[in-house]
């Protein structure tokens, strides 16, 4: 999930940190930030907390949803 790796790197986070804030190993959250696996709500919300402290304005679609809806 290379939107999660670029808000993680921009908010100023590693991968430990992020690891740790989500109580999580390194290699899973790797998983989880590569798209191996999926992030549970509870993380999704979390990871958002951590990264909207410090990117004003962002939205949980912004990071983890990419669809659009198409105006007809």
């Amino acid at each position: 999930m290379n939107k999660a790796k670029n808000y993680r790197m921009f908010s100023g986070y590693t991968q430990r940190d992020m690891a740790d804030i989500l109580g999580v190993t390194v290699n899973t959250y790797r998983n989880k930030e590569t798209g191996k696996t999926d992030f549970s709500a509870t993380q999704i919300n979390i990871f958002f907390n951590a990264v909207s402290k410090k990117i004003p304005g962002l939205s949980i679609d912004d990071i983890f949803f990419n669809q659009k809806v198409k105006q007809k």
